[in-house]
Parts: C-alpha cells; sequence; structure tokens
C-alpha cells in the first residue's frame, strides 16, 4: 500500500475518534518533494553550518553518485556518508570524515504562527546519529545573507531557536522538543520562553524507524507539538517576548561531536527521509487535523476574483506581474519587518509582517512617483485593492504629495469591503487631490499577517477640485464610481450628453441617499 495512502486513512480513524482543537488546517506552503531533484526555490544548502566539534562537512550535492540530497519516489533523503579518508571541506576550511545535508527555507519560506508539519522517518539506529526537524528566528546570522537586517546572534532576539522534533542515537527511546533564545540564556528565564521537554516512544528506538508526523501548533501565546494526533508538550508563552517574528525550516543530519557523541565504527551510511515540509494557517472552512496534501489549499491556488481589464487604469501591483515598483517597510524605528510571497497559493501575494519598535508598529505596501514610473497619484481618484486578512479588521490608506505638507490617512474597515469569498474582500479607496502626490500606502498596524493583490487607481479628477478626496472619513469603505475616466473627452455632443446623463445620476443618487438618512 502506498505510504501516503496509509497516512491518510490512520488521519481518518483518528478524526472519527478524536475531535481536533481548531476548525482545521489550510495550507500556505507545501513541498511535497515529487521532482527529481531539491527546489532551490524553496530550500537553500547551509553549508557553512560548523557547530558542536560534528564530524560532517554540509553539502549541497543532490545530483553526483555521492549526493546528500536524494529526490526520488515522492520524498527527500538526507544521506550522511563516510569519507575513505579525512577530506578537506572548503566551506568552513576544516577537515572532516563525513558528507551530509542540512537544508533551511531562510528568505525563501517563512513563516509567522500557524502549524509547521513534516512527515518523517530516520532509517538507522547506529551510534553518533543525529537527526532534527525545527526552526530559527529569520534575522540570525548564518546563511543565506542577504543583509536584511540579518545581523542577530544565536540565540538572541531574531536568532531564536524552536526543536519540533530531535533525536540522538545515544538516547533513542526519546526524541526532543526544545527552545533556545534569550531568555534561557540570560539567566533571567522562568520558564517564559519554552523549555526542554522529551516525549518516550511508546515502542521504544523502533518508533523513529516508522513514518510519523511531527508538527508544531505556533500562536503567541502558546506552543503545542504533536506527534500523530497526540499532543506531546504545551508551553506557555504568554510572557515570553521572543518568537513574535518570521521563522523559517531546517532539517538536517549531524554525525557526532559534542551532542552526537562517538559514531559507531563501522557505520558508513545514515539516511533521514521525509515525505513532505508544510506550513498552515487555521481556516473556518477546513476540518482537516493535519497539514498535508489533503488538507485544503489557501486560496484554491487562484486568483479570488480576477480582476477585469480596465480602461484608463494604471496597475500598481497585480498578481500577475509585481514589476511596478512595489515597495515595502516598517515604522522608522522598527526591526523585524519583512514580506513572504506565498508561492503556492495565489500567485504573487504576499504576507507583510510589521516589526515591533517605538509608537505603533506598521507594515506598509507603498507606491509613487519615486518607484512607480514617475506617475503622479493625484491623476486619480480612488484605489482598488484586494486584502485578506484573519487578524486585521481594517486598512489604513495613506496618501502624500512630495515635501509632506499635505497628507491624508482614511482607515477603512475591512468587514465594508466587497465580500470575494475565501476570506478575500476588496477595498476601494477615495484620494484626495494634492498636487505632485508621490506616494500611496497601505498600512496594516500590529503584529499580524496580511495579503495583497491586485492594487489599481482608477479614474481622473481633471476639473474636480477636491478630487473626491477624503480627510480621514473612508470608513465605510464607500468607491466613488461617478467619475469620469480621463480618457474620455470633455468635447463632442455624444460626450456632453454623456456628462448630463451621468449629473442626472448622481444628482438623483445624493436625493436617495438623503431619503435614506432621513428615513
Amino acid at each position: 500500500m502506498d505510504k501516503k495512502f496509509k497516512l491518510l486513512s490512520t488521519a481518518a480513524l483518528l478524526t472519527s475518534i478524536s475531535t481536533p482543537s481548531l476548525a482545521g488546517w489550510e495550507v500556505q506552503w507545501i513541498d511535497k518533494f515529487e521532482g527529481s531533484g531539491v527546489d532551490w526555490d524553496n530550500w537553500t544548502a547551509q553549508t557553512e553550518a560548523n557547530y558542536n566539534n560534528e564530524l560532517q562537512c554540509y553539502t549541497d550535492d543532490d545530483s553526483s553518485d555521492n549526493r546528500n540530497y536524494e529526490v526520488s519516489d515522492g520524498t527527500l533523503k538526507i544521506i550522511a556518508r563516510k569519507n575513505e579518508t579525512s577530506t578537506y571541506c572548503s566551506t568552513v576550511g576544516e577537515y572532516k570524515t563525513w558528507t551530509s545535508g542540512r537544508l533551511n527555507t531562510k528568505d525563501k519560506q517563512e513563516f509567522l504562527y500557524g502549524r509547521i508539519e513534516s512527515r518523517i522517518r530516520f532509517h538507522d539506529l547506529d551510534a553518533g546519529t543525529w537527526p532534527a526537524f525545527w526552526m530559527l528566528e529569520n534575522r540570525i546570522n548564518q546563511q543565506p545573507i542577504a543583509n536584511d537586517d540579518d545581523f542577530a546572534s544565536w540565540p538572541n532576539f531574531g536568532a531564536g531557536e524552536i526543536d519540533i522534533w530531535e533525536w540522538f542515537a545515544n538516547e533513542p527511546d526519546l526524541y526532543i522538543t526544545n527552545f533556545f533564545n534569550n531568555s534561557t540564556f540570560s539567566g533571567s528565564d522562568t520558564g517564559a520562553c519554552g523549555s526542554k521537554i522529551v516525549y518516550n516512544y511508546p515502542n521504544g528506538s523502533q518508533d523513529v524507524l516508522d513514518w510519523h508526523v511531527y508538527a508544531m501548533e505556533w500562536e503567541q501565546d502558546q506552543i503545542d507539538f504533536y506527534i500523530d494526533d497526540v499532543k506531546v508538550a504545551t508551553q506557555d508563552m504568554s510572557g515570553c517576548t521572543q518568537y513574535q517574528e518570521d521563522m523559517f525550516v531546517l532539517i538536517n543530519l549531524a554525525m557526532g561531536g559534542n551532542l552526537g557523541g562517538d559514531v559507531d565504527a563501522n557505520l558508513t551510511k545514515a539516511t533521514l527521509e521525509i515525505d513532505y515540509v508544510a506550513h498552515c494557517k487555521e481556516s473556518a472552512s477546513s476540518d482537516s487535523s493535519y497539514c498535508n496534501e489533503e488538507a485544503p489549499l489557501g486560496e484554491d491556488g487562484t486568483d479570488p476574483d480576477p480582476q477585469p481589464e480596465i480602461e484608463n487604469a494604471y496597475i500598481a501591483y497585480s498578481g500577475e506581474d509585481d514589476t511596478f515598483g512595489m515597495t515595502y517597510w516598517g515604522d522608522t524605528w522598527g526591526t523585524g519587518t519583512s514580506i513572504t510571497q506565498l508561492s503556492e497559493t495565489y500567485e504573487k501575494s504576499y504576507e507583510l509582517t510589521p516589526g515591533t519598535g517605538w509608537g505603533a508598529s506598521w507594515a506598509v505596501m507603498a507606491w509613487g512617483n519615486d518607484v512607480a514610473d514617475s506617475i503622479d497619484i493625484s491623476d486619480y481618484s480612488v484605489a482598488k485593492f484586494k486584502v485578506k486578512s484573519g487578524s486585521y479588521d481594517s486598512v489604513k490608506v495613506s496618501v502624500q504629495n512630495g515635501n509632506d505638507s499635505d497628507t491624508s490617512e482614511s482607515v477603512y474597515q475591512l468587514a465594508n469591503g466587497t465580500d470575494l469569498g475565501n476570506g478575500w474582500v476588496e477595498i476601494s479607496a477615495s484620494l484626495p487631490k494634492f498636487t505632485g502626490m508621490t506616494w500611496l500606502g497601505l498600512m496594516f498596524e500590529g503584529t499580524a499577517t496580511v495579503q495583497i493583490a491586485d492594487v489599481y487607481l482608477l479614474g481622473s479628477t481633471d476639473g474636480d477640485e477636491d478630487g473626491g478626496g477624503d480627510d480621514g472619513g473612508g470608513d465605510d469603505g464607500t468607491p466613488e464610481e461617478d467619475k469620469v475616466p480621463s480618457g474620455v473627452s470633455s468635447g463632442g455632443s455624444l460626450n456632453v450628453f454623456v456628462l448630463l446623463l451621468m449629473a442626472m445620476l448622481v444628482i438623483a443618487r445624493a436625493k436617495k441617499q438623503s431619503i435614506i438618512r432621513r428615513l
């Protein structure tokens, strides 16, 4: 029987006899290792890692006869191989007796909260082996270094560690869940930022050789660990100020060293096998207790509501093309701001994660003259955009002219936007009439995440002094749909007729609104 079918059958049985603690999980990202090699769009081979006096040289080899990564039959194998002689490892400048693999998703797939899950088995019980499935905060000063504030030293803020599954051959009947962070090393921690908890395999060391699902369910105030459907540890994080920013996944196989211990002299090869690695978020529309390929895919892999072709629309940012000068940042005093593409969901949608710092902490997506084809946003009357958020209630739309002398900020409630289904709403924000306006910002306050897609600037306000602008009362998200597009000429009898007809519609609309207000 196929290994994945076995898992699903077991999952279905467990679901029938137990009630999941959450509504269900929706896949945001998953690597099912279905190709013929490592997907380097998801992973980096961390070849510069050299810790704990371990014996291995980590490589990026997934193709040679002595490869340390093999993707075949729907799984990834990380293979440690013993050298015939001690061999120079150029990435760390030392001689090593083994080669092995260590992959991470830093700068490629990073996550804030939700369920992180993998289905794993280890092929060996020989002494000295040390496989692990774990996470690090994304500002750690480890490969790859993108100079995007990734200068934090382990395990300080921005570089903390969480071990989801860690197994030592010298303690074969159990596996470890653990935390390393600023508090645990400062001497001031009282368990506020997690502690080591071990799980004893019911069948002893034999269990590590079998397929199991290992998972972490991560909220700001609580972190739980699971093997299959069994919760093995709960950590109260309500007093912890770490682990509130994006983290990335690591999977590796270390050999020997301070923690792995002496390696069996007869061992020449060890293999860690991974079926998939996935990240999910809670969804009221899902009843899946696992985060695997059978869980629903976030956004169903499609545009929630494809934007039609609009005459005279400036596409500031769309799901199909993000070459229009998008930029982003957090508040000036913050740290930890990031933007993550969700490659397995609606193409080119993103998660924004604000930093933390002085005052309000904002995540901003912004467009303007300096980044978007030198347009003048004041030529447009409405900004339309799609947003999906399970955490934010509102979005602040901020516009500003070049010398900061004119600024308008309006708050739009997401509940008042147009419901597009599957959690997506569309907001139509009125733009004020400034001269030489240089930027438009969509701002979200707090430490949660949000997805943005299809930002369009619509209509011209030529001849309209106030431009349909809003000085801060945009709470109802009402679009100004009666503006005349700049592509329509004001000359000619037909155009005059059209303008008169539109004016009559505006008057009728105003009267109708007046009657409604009186009622």
